[in-house]
């Protein structure tokens, strides 16, 4: 078979929709399973392919023409299983042996539970292998989190991969309370409470079958609780920091602005902020400049919540609200540390800001996150919670915005044809060949794969500085920054649109430009 003619199911996240086009006794019957839809034709995975007398029997059956694809037999069978297991939980079906059609099993490393804190569960054995099932696609998906969202007809099982939210699994309602009870009790959170937020911690490990003896480092997820009109709601984030690259090289700022970076992270003292918002990549940022210039040279503290990268030569702490330990009580016992770099995980009140320019005034570099529309937008942020100018103007020495933004999959890249609105919008020119993902089985059908960021550095200039000490309007330093070469967000992103790095109508989601 052609390439074109076969499907890597094992990389492939089927839409729960297409699985009810066939039976399950249909799909057991012939080892079949329908990953998409085109128009009016059924894409059907098959280890046989070349089986007329099968494909004019269920064409005939199902009332619409259906295409045989080639796919293994085993991920066949395991994509059966994963994907539709949960029909048979509560019925007298015999269920398959789940161990024999995974390439790899998961294995929750679960916190000491007490036999009579379970007792109240519903008796569903299958349940503990199904919170494995979503962990182990999620981690292998490279999701960020995972959704289980409550509805009024369906409980929905969602992972966020490269920032993009997609449906996983719809399960009856049925599933939510030993789901999320089962998940609770992993996480150490009290199932009984069911109206308060709560949080959780469980630590996975990923096992190769041909090789137990030796496991991959140990996988945090963080679980967080609320309840909603229709029931606890659960996400939980994945940080495996073992899959993370945390070189600042390969993070996707320009030359220039990399050069510019390495030159501020050399500074004995000062502040460097970097602002975007959830999920725009701060952390990771921050982390790599971290890797970067860690060692014995350095006595580098930092205060995380909760600590996503766990770092040799690097003395990290995690808040702890329970007894008194937040970001601001911490900073305020870090000047008896010796640092020489302080990073405060992020900058959300009065105190915490007062507290961390404090520590950059007396000779150490400090690194935090701020939430701001934009680098520029971050100087007026800093006043509003209550610093003074100069402190302002003596401590900052640079602001680096940021967002992340999905990377063309290289696999399925095509020419694409883009409006001349479209082009407007970002002042990109006509007479230039741009490029779009089309979907393949590599990229789960989005037509993207990976990220990058798209960056503004704002480097604070003596002319800046006397700006904001003259208390001068946003317009009046972008002004300034404009005639000193500063770069905004749309510039960088116009750069990696004409390299085929990204896509414009990524661009114009990640920017919320209309």
């Amino acid at each position: 078979m052609s390439k074109k003619e076969s499907i890597d199911l094992k990389n492939y996240v089927i839409d729960p929709n297409i699985l009810s086009e066939l039976s399950l006794e249909m799909m057991e019957k012939n080892n079949i399973i329908p990953f998409k839809k085109e128009k009016n034709t059924l894409y059907v995975a098959t280890s046989t392919p070349e089986d007329f007398e099968l494909q004019s029997m269920i064409e005939t059956e199902i009332g619409q023409p259906i295409k045989f694809v080639f796919s293994n037999n085993s991920d066949i069978k395991a994509a059966i299983l994963s994907r539709l297991k949960i029909k048979t939980i509560f019925g007298s079906l015999e269920e398959p042996d789940y161990a024999d059609f995974k390439s790899v099993h998961l294995v929750a490393e679960r916190r000491e539970i007490n036999p009579n804190v379970l007792s109240n569960l519903p008796d569903i054995p299958s349940i503990p292998d199904l919170v494995d099932l979503i962990l182990f696609h999620a981690i292998s998906h490279h999701a960020s989190d995972i959704h289980v969202d409550p509805g009024p007809e369906s409980l929905f099982i969602r992972l966020r991969i490269d920032g993009v939210l997609h449906i996983f699994q719809q399960l009856p309602l049925t599933f939510m309370s030993p789901l999320i009870s089962t998940i609770k009790v992993y996480a150490g959170m009290d199932i009984a409470e069911t109206r308060l937020p709560q949080d959780g911690q469980i630590s996975v490990t990923i096992i190769e079958k041909s090789n137990e003896e030796n496991a991959n480092p140990e996988i945090d997820v963080r679980v967080g609780s609320v309840a909603t009109i229709y029931g606890e709601k659960l996400t939980l984030r994945i940080l495996d920091s073992n899959k993370i690259d945390l070189r600042l090289s390969n993070l996707g700022f320009s030359e220039t602005q990399l050069s510019t970076l390495e030159e501020i992270i050399k500074y004995p003292q000062g502040m460097l902020l970097v602002t975007g918002p959830t999920g725009s990549g701060k952390t990771t940022t921050l982390f790599s400049i971290l890797n970067q210039i860690k060692g014995l040279a350095n006595n580098i503290v930092t205060i995380e919540d909760p600590v996503e990268y766990r770092m040799a030569w690097l003395n990290q702490v995690e808040v702890n609200p329970n007894i008194g330990l937040t970001f601001a009580s911490a900073c305020r016992s870090f000047l008896r540390l010796d640092p020489d770099v302080i990073l405060v995980g992020e900058i959300r009140d009065n105190e915490t800001a007062h507290i961390a320019v404090q520590n950059a005034l007396v000779g150490t570099l400090l690194l935090s996150t701020i939430h701001s529309n934009s680098a520029i937008g971050t100087i007026q942020r800093l006043m509003s919670l209550g610093l003074p100018k100069f402190w302002i103007s003596a401590t900052l020495t640079a602001v680096l915005g940021q967002r992340l933004a999905r990377k063309i999959c290289d696999k399925c890249k095509t020419v694409d044809k883009p409006s001349a609105q479209m082009l407007k919008l970002l002042n990109l020119p006509k007479a230039k060949k741009y490029y779009k993902g089309k979907g393949c089985e590599s990229c789960l059908n989005t037509g993207y794969r990976g990220r990058s960021v798209i960056s503004e550095l704002l480097v604070i200039s003596d002319k800046i500085r006397k700006a904001i000490e003259s208390d001068k309007k946003e317009s009046e330093i972008t002004e300034i920054a404009l005639k000193e070469g500063f770069k905004d967000f749309r510039y960088d992103a116009a750069e990696k649109i004409k390299k085929g790095i990204t896509s414009i109508e990524e661009v114009l989601r990640i920017l919320k430009i209309q």
